[in-house]
């Protein structure tokens, strides 16, 4: 590996590692609207969205991409590393100056998964003071667009956002027979009537 390759490679260690120990940290490049996600909650089978914009404060384009990252403690259990269930639409960008844009974060909670806390050991772990709790995050890294294009040195910045999904107990299947029933009573009401009505219309007949 050359001295440009390792230079570049450390840099954004360590621009990357300063964020895990707060949240709340400039990125001059570019500016994230959402420095967590940390408050979902779905069932086994469910497909969560999240919109997050990237804007671009730099003078210059900013091509990068967006990945996802596992912060591994020893004694963690399976449930703390979720990358597998989280993608990023687009992964790949380029913003140019002033430019923002919007993107997917796409969560899919496996079928099998049980009711539980993933990607943090604490509810709270996208709150301030907290980042020894996160440990599931997706990362946005960005370097100027033209360094990336004539192959020279590039300096990538970006942030880890950490990720969070409280996995619901299973639903009871008779509760969206009960709220379809709640939500449709003067109509089952009306028809009810009706029959009534019919009913009583045939025994006269008879």
């Amino acid at each position: 590996m050359d001295m440009k390759k390792i230079a570049r490679a450390g840099l954004l260690l360590l621009l990357l590692g300063v964020t895990i120990g707060s949240i709340v940290v400039p990125v001059s490049a570019t500016s994230v609207d959402r420095l967590s996600i940390t408050d979902n909650e779905g069932y086994a089978g469910d497909v969560i969205e999240i919109l997050i914009t990237l804007e671009s404060t730099a003078d210059a384009a900013r091509t990068g991409h967006w990945r996802t990252y596992y912060k591994a403690v020893e004694g963690d259990d399976e449930k703390m590393d979720i990358t597998s269930w989280i993608e990023v639409i687009p992964t790949e960008y380029t913003l140019n100056v002033g430019e923002t844009k919007e993107f997917t974060v796409r969560i899919t909670i496996p079928e099998n998964a049980k009711p539980g806390l993933y990607g943090a050991i604490a509810e709270n772990a996208g709150m301030e003071g907290h980042s020894g709790d996160r440990r599931t995050y997706i990362i946005f890294e960005d370097a100027d667009s033209a360094a990336l294009s004539g192959g020279g040195s590039a300096v990538y910045s970006g942030l880890l956002i950490p990720v969070s999904v409280n996995v619901l107990p299973e639903q009871n299947p008779l509760i969206p027979i009960i709220r379809g029933i709640q939500e449709n009573v003067v109509y089952i009401a009306l028809v009810a009537v009706i029959i009534v009505l019919l009913v009583l219309l045939l025994r006269r007949k008879k």
